[in-house]
């Protein structure tokens, strides 16, 4: 039973200090993931087809983004 409480202990720990996904790694993994960068440019990264997202958001407010 102490190896199950220790177990349970350590992954609590373990899982708190997992790295968390921040609002710019979410957004280039969504980016990448559904193929925006197919059309659209990000940097350096991505198509020329559709408009460049490079600066997009000084140009919008952040609940624009939201989905």
């Amino acid at each position: 039973m102490n190896a199950i409480k220790f177990i349970l202990i350590l992954f609590v720990f373990i899982s708190g200090c997992a790295k968390k996904m921040t609002k710019s790694s979410e957004g280039k993994a969504h980016f990448l993931g559904y193929g925006c960068n197919t059309c659209h440019k990000v940097g350096e990264v991505g198509g020329i087809l559709g408009p460049d997202l490079t600066t997009i958001g000084f140009r919008k407010k952040e609940e624009w983004f939201d989905c």
